[in-house]
């Protein structure tokens, strides 16, 4: 699956869930291609465009947070390691090996695509040698002190959950995270605003759309996301050109309404 394809059906699922949260039950919904909004839901016969974006912590957003102009940001991080777990999963079932569900733990990345790929197939070859190794149910790696083998891996890779499962739908890998909750401030949600709203013009294009939502939204899952309004947050100083603006914060008891 594409990266673009992924983004999509992200966007789709967060856009449900948006939905659910605010008990609206639109006859239909379709996604759209640029230059139109994200997508267009049809209201009770009304036509609403809506345009979604993410909202993620940003490097001076926190002391929290330091980083050095070399260092990736947060996203970017999930990004390659969600990449390279994925590549490592796909190897170790096209081997036709035992179905296990799997959580990786890395200790640093790595930008270059061939050291990625690298690492994903040693993954792949660690829970294949895990799960032959050990008749057990669970399995658990780590480097040791001293050990070269593969040690790009050992470099890399912190620790490898493995858990024996019946059924291929059980079978997930996932990249475990830690992250600190962060403080969502206006400015925040008005730096979106002002970058969505230079693509309003290109809406015009479709004239079947009678109003654009902006929807913004945190997924406190990522630690890229994982924002929550401070005590004194206010959006009274928010000022948007969509006919309503929303911020939207997934996976936490927030209230979810027009700001």
């Amino acid at each position: 699956m594409s990266s673009d394809e992924k983004k999509r059906r992200r966007e789709r699922f967060l856009l449900d869930r948006f939905l659910e949260k605010q008990g609206m039950k639109p006859k239909s919904i379709d996604q759209l291609e640029p230059p139109s909004p994200d997508f267009l839901i049809d209201l009770d016969g009304r036509l609403v465009g809506i345009e979604i974006t993410e909202i993620f912590i940003r490097p001076d957003n926190s002391i929290k947070y330091p980083r050095a102009a070399e260092e990736p940001l947060l996203q970017e991080i999930e990004s390659i390691t969600d990449h390279i777990v994925s590549q490592a999963r796909e190897i170790y079932f096209q081997a036709n090996n035992a179905l296990v569900l799997s959580t990786i733990v890395f200790a640093q990345i790595t930008r270059d695509k061939q050291d990625g790929r690298r690492v994903a197939e040693l993954i792949a070859d660690k829970v294949e040698d895990m799960v032959a190794r050990n008749p057990s149910e669970v399995v658990d790696w780590k480097p040791v002190m001293g050990d070269h083998e593969a040690h790009l891996l050992s470099k890399t890779v912190a620790f490898i959950h493995v858990r024996r499962v019946p059924e291929k739908r059980f079978a997930r890998w996932t990249v475990a995270r830690a992250g600190a909750v962060a403080t969502l401030t206006p400015k925040h949600l008005q730096d979106r605003i002002t970058t969505k709203a230079r693509k309003l013009k290109n809406y015009g294009n479709n004239k079947n759309i009678e109003e654009i939502w902006l929807l913004m939204i945190a997924d406190r899952g990522r630690p890229s996301q994982m924002l929550r309004r401070g005590p004194d947050f206010s959006s009274k100083s928010l000022s948007s050109p969509f006919a309503k603006t929303f911020y939207y914060c997934y996976g936490a008891e927030e209230p979810t309404g027009a700001l």
